[in-house]
């Protein structure tokens, strides 16, 4: 999808930013994503991590406003939590919680230059059956790394997509 996405962009006059001897880079806002589960928070945890990975890397210049800039923006469509494992008598021994999100890139004219409708991770996670406070303390940690996870694969796809642009822009 970003191969078919790259000569549409190219085309229309869209180019990266550069900085001296470090090739592309992509000028970027982060919006708060929308939260679209009962999950109290977890746009801010989400956002967070996003910013963070999308930070720790060069290729990638974050702004503090939308103006001028590129847009990620997007939703949390979905967070579900089952059984991974059970006990012989039937009772979780490991929660299992699923997180599905919507992203997408768009340039400063509004076009749409990276979309991924369904991005999926998931983390197991413990559970205490005599220690609720233990179970929902593991829970958290278990949507922590699931939510650093999601950023980092959200980076590795901005990443591919930004350096397709690079090779492209050396034949310029």
């Amino acid at each position: 999808m970003a191969l078919f996405l790259l000569p549409l962009a190219l085309g229309c006059g869209y180019r990266f930013a550069e900085a001296p001897g470090q090739g592309p880079m992509l000028p970027l806002f982060v919006t708060v994503l929308q939260n679209r589960t009962p999950e109290t928070g977890l746009e801010t945890r989400v956002t967070n991590d996003l910013v963070r990975e999308l930070t720790a890397d060069s290729r990638f210049q974050l702004s503090d406003q939308a103006g001028g800039d590129n847009v990620l923006s997007g939703s949390i469509l979905s967070i579900l939590e089952d059984s991974a494992s059970r006990q012989v008598s039937g009772r979780s021994r490991e929660r299992r919680l699923r997180v599905t999100v919507s992203l997408s890139l768009a340039n400063r004219g509004g076009r749409v230059i990276w979309r991924n409708a369904t991005l999926r991770e998931f983390e197991t996670f413990a559970v205490a059956a005599e220690d609720p406070g233990l179970t929902t303390e593991n829970r958290s940690q278990a949507l922590d790394r699931l939510s650093a996870r999601l950023a980092r694969k959200v980076r590795f796809e901005l990443g591919t997509v930004l350096d397709s642009f690079g090779k492209s822009g050396d034949s310029r």
